[in-house]
């Protein structure tokens, strides 16, 4: 006799949430016009196929910038109008050494991080099949290349380039060949 809309997976086990939860709606920015209006009333009113989010339930949306190279149209208004707060992050090179210190990067890519703070985030979006500029993330590549001993092979230079785009990366690879011929500072 009747029928009703039951939502599936996550939002299912937010309806059943009794503890403080937190749900997550990631890359909100490339979603469709039609998804992000249906996603109004969850955001304003805690509110989905009828049924209302318990109040443990907080709702946080992340997503890149229109100007990031991520394909994100934007957000329409009324759905930034349904956040308490929008809040811009960038890397910070003091979060980002703390971050490669606890996942084993390896010290002369911290140093030049450290050294070099301007070369943490300098990408400059492009449409073909080359890196740009550095990212956060293509440092952690890098770290992992160099774990793997792939920056000692002879493409390694290449290797950076593709993590960290060619100017970083050349200036890295310097750094991390110079880093290595330096007296101990315990000789000094």
């Amino acid at each position: 006799g009747t029928a009703g809309h039951l939502p599936f997976g996550v939002l299912g086990e937010c309806l059943k949430a009794e503890k403080d939860t937190l749900l997550l709606l990631d890359e909100l920015g490339g979603a469709s016009g039609e998804t992000v209006k249906a996603a109004l009333r969850l955001l304003q009113f805690g509110e989905v196929g009828g049924k209302r989010l318990p109040h443990c339930v907080r709702i946080l949306a992340l997503s890149n910038d229109v100007g990031h190279g991520a394909d994100i149209m934007g957000i329409i208004e009324p759905m930034k109008d349904r956040f308490d707060a929008i809040v811009n992050v960038t890397p910070h090179e003091d979060d980002t050494i703390q971050y490669g210190l606890t996942h084993g990067w390896p010290g002369w890519l911290l140093g030049f991080i450290r050294n070099n703070p301007a070369a943490l985030h300098d990408l400059k979006p492009l449409k073909s099949m080359q890196r740009s500029g550095a990212t956060p993330r293509g440092w952690a590549g890098m770290a992992r290349l160099d774990a793997l001993g792939m920056l000692d092979k002879s493409y390694g230079p290449e290797l950076a380039w593709g993590c960290v785009g060619k100017g970083r990366g050349t200036e890295a690879m310097a750094y991390r060949g110079l880093v290595n011929e330096l007296p101990d500072i315990n000789q000094v």
